[in-house]
């Protein structure tokens, strides 16, 4: 695997991802660049619809430092809308494809947006029609203005996006990034993943959220092919792409790479000698996935990468070179140093299940801040490192192993329990279709917390908590085994399918 640091890559001179895209479309001319929707364009011709977007904005009145929304949909006129965005110099803040006109409103208001790129047609003046500007960009790059264009490229550290979080645990934040971020953290993906020029990247991941925007931006950097799905929820479509497209690597969220398999059995073992990697992260991956996508897949690497809207990914792991280190994350990626604290932001080791700290990372791909939000910032960076509220430690290999989110992982009688541990087994049982562990109150009033779990039942199935909490205790060490369960019709999940866990507290 490929380690690139941040000044070390084929282009060393570019400071910034849209520099480098405008380096490989000199380089790389006829390389096709994206595909979506049918449609697919050359390094070359992106270039074009880009500074064609660019000159279209500034025409509008969009200046450097204005803030634009646009809506990540999964089209190549996106991709020409985020870089004209940066090419002026502006910020670009990548919205979810679905959010309704009333939600762009609010956050246009809130933040003091200049414009709003969206699919709809409105009135309002500060509202564009992403397909009217496409329909500029296309008509500028066919007219030969852009084959002179000498472009002014953003400075590093200046803003380029607010990209907003999940929110999983309370309302969504926007995460202010720099160009530096992004470069930095493309180089972190393509460290951890052996990400190529010579990639087809398939990505249904949603690109307003950082797993597929920083994919994205990693495949430009290095000269890749990407493919933009709209989801996974087409299985034709999906394994289309792969079929016809000959995609080569594919970047997924867990829970969409489960569908995948759920609708489809092993067809996915057919690409066996066709897929380079598959990437999965953003929310924990089963043991039992991982084992299962290596056995169906023989000669492709199977990669888990960890990261946050606030730093990208920093931790990485190839499961088919460390088959051993199959609960574990993995170590640092390339611009990242991992380090380990207590509650009170100083730092300890952490080398064990017990003996276990806060997850803290330093970095170029690290943040700015939340947008607005200054106490809320001082309370996770402060001189450019971030303390998360994750949980975790590292083996005497250096890899490094999660337990969860502080709040989410349990604290029985002094042993900590992993909620995913829990639900990777009660997984496993007929009854239970899918689940989630929380903290409780112990009923018993003997310990502070034990472990409660949700259970959604499978259709075929009767719920019998006594057979459930049997089927565990064979597979668990007792203080793991929940103590009390519930029944719900489904769970609480973020629009990426991320659990809700703070509503289920």
């Amino acid at each position: 695997m490929r380690a690139i640091s941040v000044n070390d890559s084929k282009n060393e001179k570019c400071k910034s991802v849209i520099e480098t895209l405008f380096s490989n479309a000199e380089k790389l001319p006829d390389k096709i660049a994206v595909i979506a929707g049918g449609k697919q364009v050359s390094y070359l011709q992106l270039k074009k619809l880009i500074i064609g977007a660019s000159d279209y904005l500034t025409k509008i009145g969009i200046k450097p430092g204005d803030r634009v929304i646009v809506k990540a949909l999964p089209s190549i006129s996106f991709i020409a809308a985020i870089f004209g965005i940066s090419l002026c110099r502006a910020i670009m803040m990548p919205l979810e494809k679905t959010i309704p006109e009333a939600g762009v409103n609010e956050i246009a208001e809130k933040l003091d947006a200049k414009l709003s790129i969206t699919n709809y047609e409105t009135d309002k003046p500060d509202n564009l029609l992403l397909d009217k500007l496409m329909e500029y960009a296309e008509e500028f790059a066919n007219s030969g203005k852009a084959d002179n264009y000498k472009a002014i490229f953003p400075d590093v550290d200046k803003v380029s996006a607010i990209i907003f979080t999940t929110g999983t645990t309370g309302k969504s934040k926007g995460v202010v990034l720099t160009y530096r971020n992004n470069l930095a953290a493309a180089q972190n993906t393509m460290g951890t993943t052996g990400m190529c020029e010579d990639d087809i990247n398939v990505v249904p991941a949603p690109l307003n959220h950082t797993y597929g925007f920083r994919r994205t931006m990693g495949s430009l950097y290095i000269g890749a092919t990407i493919v933009l799905l709209n989801g996974v929820t087409s299985a034709r479509t999906f394994f289309n792409s792969l079929e016809e497209l000959k995609g080569t690597t594919l970047t997924l969220v867990p829970s969409a790479m489960e569908y995948i398999l759920r609708v489809s059995g092993d067809l996915i073992s057919k690409y066996k000698d066709q897929l380079t990697y598959i990437e999965v992260g953003a929310e924990p991956v089963s043991g039992d996935l991982k084992k299962r996508l290596l056995k169906l897949l023989p000669n492709t690497n199977i990669c888990n990468t960890y990261g946050s809207s606030e730093a990208g990914c920093v931790i990485g792991i190839n499961y088919r070179t460390h088959p051993d280190k199959i609960g574990s994350i993995g170590c640092d990626a390339v611009n990242a140093e991992i380090y380990f604290t207590d509650e009170k932001h100083r730092m300890i080791e952490a080398d064990s299940p017990k003996n276990s700290g806060f997850l803290t990372i330093k970095g170029p791909m690290v943040m700015v801040g939340y947008e607005n939000e200054p106490e809320l910032t001082a309370t996770v960076l402060k001189d450019g490192i971030l303390y998360t509220n994750d949980i975790g430690y590292r083996d005497s290999d250096g890899f490094i192993f999660l337990l969860g989110r502080k709040g989410d992982v349990i604290n029985v009688g002094g042993n900590k329990v992993s909620p995913s541990e829990v639900e990777e087994v009660a997984n496993r049982c007929p009854i239970v279709l899918e689940c989630a562990c929380v903290p409780c109150k112990d009923p018993n009033g003997i310990l502070n917390q034990v472990p409660k779990l949700f259970v959604v039942v499978n259709k075929d199935e009767e719920f019998s908590e006594s057979e459930l909490k049997k089927y565990l205790a064979a597979q668990l060490e007792p203080y793991k085994v929940p103590l009390v369960y519930e029944t719900i019709d489904e769970l609480p999940r973020t629009f990426n399918l991320k659990i809700q866990r703070n509503k289920l507290r």
